[in-house]
């Protein structure tokens, strides 16, 4: 059962941005999929709710004048894989949305609050670093523009005392071809066991340039440095895609819980790497 909280729509970030400052225990509301869920089952508290849904600028996607693709923090999972420019400008991002959680969860989730939900295994946080995402974050000094992979690695560049409010996901232009694979029990509404995300770009077969991702590494989804510098340089054939199969499972990071040991995780992030590599090998 929720309760009472005092409820706040600011219509623009800087007033979001100073509702926040003057309300101490205060949360921001996206999709609500989370945030709400948690403070029902006690996991979360707040006097305060913050509601950002009716700031416009949110809520737009657009290519910019410098060709980037610019995503709105309140855009929905639905709204993403019903874009026609996200589809044709970063399409595994629609192929990330249509496997996360169930139809009712993907009108609602917003490709901000996937972001700042924490989670460990956040699915388009995990294809948004392999697609060398970066964010803009609204915060009591002006907005910041900072790669995602920095952000969810909290790397000070923002002080922790200040408001951080995501307003949009920027994409650049680098071309290539991506792939977003993941392990659940059930095939809708449970949070990955394990999932990977790749993105290559390739010259005559061969791999110019190569970033590999993982959810869950040490509480966060993160890059696969050594997987990647294996990969790089070399045609993908199959005997290149089990060794950066094997090369991701002895090196990534996993944590285990009740759902899956740390060791059973660590073999599903080498056969996730692999689909993905097969996957991409196809579209060569």
């Amino acid at each position: 059962m929720l309760r009472p909280f005092v409820y706040l729509a600011p219509h623009s970030l800087a007033e979001a941005v100073e509702m926040r400052r003057v309300h101490d225990n205060a949360n921001f509301l996206a999709g609500g999929t989370a945030l709400l869920v948690a403070m029902e089952r006690g996991q979360a508290s707040a006097e305060t709710i913050i509601d950002l849904k009716h700031i416009r600028q949110l809520r737009e996607i657009e290519l910019t004048a410098e060709g980037e693709l610019k995503i709105g923090a309140l855009i929905t999972l639905r709204e993403i894989i019903d874009s026609q420019l996200i589809r044709s400008y970063a399409p595994v991002l629609v192929q990330t949305a249509q496997l996360t959680a169930t139809p009712q969860v993907r009108n609602l989730g917003t490709i901000g609050g996937n972001i700042a939900s924490g989670l460990a295994a956040a699915d388009l946080a995990t294809a948004l670093i392999a697609l060398n995402a970066h964010v803009l974050v609204a915060t009591n000094s002006g907005e910041v523009r900072m790669p995602l992979n920095d952000f969810l690695g909290d790397t000070k560049v923002i002080s922790q005392q200040e408001t951080r409010i995501i307003s949009a996901v920027i994409l650049s232009g680098a071309r290539g071809h991506a792939s977003y694979q993941k392990l659940m029990v059930r095939n809708a509404a449970d949070v990955p066991l394990a999932n990977v995300a790749i993105w290559t770009q390739t010259d005559s077969g061969q791999v110019t340039a190569v970033r590999i991702a993982a959810g869950n590494c040490a509480g966060r989804p993160a890059r696969l440095m050594e997987a990647e510098s294996l990969l790089r340089g070399q045609i993908i054939t199959p005997e290149t895609i089990q060794r950066t199969a094997l090369t991701a499972t002895e090196t990534v990071q996993q944590t285990g819980d009740s759902r899956a040991s740390e060791a059973y995780r660590r073999r599903m992030v080498g056969v996730l790497t692999r689909r993905a590599l097969t996957q991409l090998l196809e579209l060569l």
